[in-house]
């Protein structure tokens, strides 16, 4: 069992592996036949793979006001859609009060867990 992104969705469509569920709150758009965690009764489950900017602490207000327009721009562009919608990515479009928040929020969650070190095969 592993947990992986939903680029391995040729090997799941060649039959080559076997997807049980994908594991964001909403079904995923590039695979609505597979449910979610949440469904297969683990109410609440959430483990998403996030990706986003991130400039130098100290970085003039202006140019982080460039970077989030240009993204912003960049994402409601139909052809990166449409590219990240193949890669089965489920864009947003948060500003960046709300990303930071999404980065704290993160933090938070995982912070208590410890890594695992070994792992014992029979």
């Amino acid at each position: 069992m592993l947990f992986t992104n939903i680029l391995s969705l040729p090997l799941i469509r060649d039959g080559k592996v076997r997807a049980l569920a994908v594991s964001s709150l909403t079904r995923a758009s590039a695979a609505p036949g597979l449910p979610t965690v949440s469904e297969s009764g683990f109410p609440g489950f959430e483990a998403v793979a996030w990706f986003g900017l991130l400039a130098p602490a100290g970085t003039p207000p202006a140019v982080l006001q460039r970077l989030e327009a240009e993204a912003q721009k960049a994402l409601a562009s139909p052809a990166v859609a449409a590219r990240l919608q193949i890669m089965g990515a489920m864009p947003t479009t948060p500003n960046a009060a709300a990303f930071r928040r999404v980065i704290q929020d993160e933090i938070a969650r995982w912070a208590g867990l410890t890594p695992l070190t070994q792992v014992a095969w029979p």
